[in-house]
């Protein structure tokens, strides 16, 4: 009889036991469902779900829903800033267009509407030709950004003497040079020809030359350099008043240094270096110091 009474009482503690325990789990799904929905109708903020239990398979449960919702979550605000992003580019494309677009419409507007002397008309005609070459270059840039983003970017590369090949852009600019009144100097160090993308790492040295003399105050420097593994090539200027904040911006699609763009300029020159050397495996680095800016470009050997 004894052995009865206690086999009731075990199944009856069984019993009790797991009615305990299925409330306890009925109430933490509920205290989780209510998380979940305060997250959701708060989900800009870093709220996690919170659990207290002594069930490793709950807390792991739990833990694997977080790691989920940070996740997420980290998307969720990298997807927030490119949108933000994007519509700046847009906005600033559509700026840079419209500017040019607007003066050769209205400088052809006016060719139309009454006789010049030939000397305005060709004024005019120099003014919508400098629009249109501009409208070119926009248009370019835009072209090259959409390639060097793409994955199948063409790379094709060749030995190339570096020195030389700087030696002839820089040649190329002698009249600009001498517009902006800058003094050139270029180092005479000898460097071992490399592997490179000759049509890329012409674009590259071209835009940082004319970079150099649109922002350069008195003077412009090139200087090379190698170390175990990369030929390096450093290209220096003086600026007026240059912040260092904008050293972790330089590189940004659309970043310029003119923030009126007044200038016609996208600011894509420096983004457009960046990708091309980073196509090629290499890496830029860019600092100032004493008002002086300069960007190092390493090269694989």
């Amino acid at each position: 009889m004894t052995i009865w009474i206690f086999l009731f009482v075990f199944v009856l503690i069984l019993l009790i036991v797991s009615e305990i325990n299925r409330h306890l789990q009925k109430k933490t799904i509920y205290e989780l469902t209510k998380q979940i929905e305060n997250i959701y109708a708060n989900f800009g903020t870093n709220e996690l779900l919170k659990i207290q239990s002594q069930s490793k398979n709950k807390v792991a449960f739990v833990t694997a829903l977080n790691q989920l919702l940070r996740r997420y979550k980290k998307e969720q605000q990298y997807y927030a800033k490119r949108e933000k992003d994007l519509r700046k580019e847009m906005t600033n494309i559509s700026h840079d267009l419209r500017t040019p677009l607007t003066s050769i419409k209205g400088f052809t507007e006016l060719l139309q509407s009454k006789r010049f002397s030939p000397n305005e008309e060709q004024e005019y005609l120099d003014i919508i030709y400098k629009k249109v070459a501009l409208l070119t270059k926009l248009t370019e840039s835009f072209y090259v950004i959409s390639q060097v983003e793409s994955d199948d970017y063409p790379i094709q590369t060749e030995k190339l003497d570096l020195n030389q090949l700087v030696i002839d852009l820089m040649m190329s600019f002698f009249d600009e040079f001498n517009k902006a009144s800058l003094t050139v100097s270029i180092d005479e160090t000898n460097l071992p020809e490399i592997s490179v993308d000759l049509k890329a790492t012409s674009r590259i040295f071209t835009n940082l030359i004319q970079n150099a003399v649109r922002y350069a105050k008195n003077y412009f420097r090139i200087t090379f350099a190698e170390d175990e593994r990369f030929v390096i090539l450093t290209f220096a200027n003086d600026v007026y008043d240059f912040d260092e904040t904008q050293l972790t911006a330089i590189f940004k699609r659309s970043f310029s240094m003119d923030t009126s763009r007044s200038k016609g300029e996208t600011g894509l020159g420096l983004y457009i270096v960046k990708k091309l050397v980073e196509k090629q495996q290499g890496k830029v680095k860019a600092a100032v110091n004493d008002n002086e800016f300069s960007l190092s470009l390493y090269f694989l050997k």
